[in-house]
């Protein structure tokens, strides 16, 4: 919700990671309502240009790095890896939101957003800007990974998303967590049998690994 959450809200990612050969970073931005959207995207690219400048300091390739974000941080991943602001970033793991074109999402639901998206962008002005959507084929993106979960506008905008990208000539991959809530697609990453976690490693081994 752009309102909560910290770095410590990992459940099994850095074990199950570390455990296949990745490093694991976790970052923090600052939340609403102190700090806008806008400066959300600014705190993730600077965390982003630290990860990179540092890593190889901990074993770490800084041209092999994937960001991953799930909710209010799969639209933060998703707006800062499209419009630029993750240079070099060789994936995106974007996991289950409805934000990807803020414009649509309020057109979808009859010209207001619902509450927790109104909180977030409460100035229609800046719904295109802070859309990754506006971001698609402005550039060369890199590979992405799309999961979505069982809320049925989810699985729409996920697949207009995806469409887009592929349009534009991204190489996407989506998967169908319809099997899961919101809250289990991110939590359950990394438990063993987990199919979200097996598709996203197949993912990653063969874009960064």
């Amino acid at each position: 919700a752009w309102r909560l959450g910290n770095r410590n809200n990992v459940n099994a990612k850095p074990g199950f990671l570390l455990d296949n050969g990745f490093l694991f970073v976790s970052i923090d931005y600052r939340m609403l309502p102190g700090a806008d959207v806008a400066t959300q995207a600014g705190d993730v690219e600077k965390a982003y240009a630290y990860v990179r400048a540092n890593i190889a300091r901990h074993g770490g390739d800084p041209d092999r790095i994937a960001v991953m974000g799930h909710s209010a941080g799969c639209h933060l991943a998703a707006l800062t890896g499209l419009r630029g602001g993750l240079p070099g970033v060789a994936a995106l793991v974007l996991d289950d939101t409805e934000a990807y074109d803020i414009e649509a999402l309020a057109k979808a639901q009859g010209g207001r957003l619902r509450p927790i998206y109104a909180q977030a962008f409460p100035n229609p002005a800046q719904w295109r800007a802070l859309s990754p959507v506006t971001y698609v084929g402005s550039g060369k993106h890199p590979p992405v990974f799309v999961a979505y979960s069982d809320a049925p506008i989810r699985a729409v905008v996920a697949h207009a998303f995806t469409d887009r990208l592929r349009a534009a000539g991204t190489k996407v991959t989506l998967f169908d967590g319809s099997a899961y809530s919101h809250m289990a697609i991110n939590r359950r990453f990394g438990e063993e049998g987990d199919a979200l976690t097996g598709a996203v490693m197949a993912f990653l081994k063969e874009t960064v690994a």
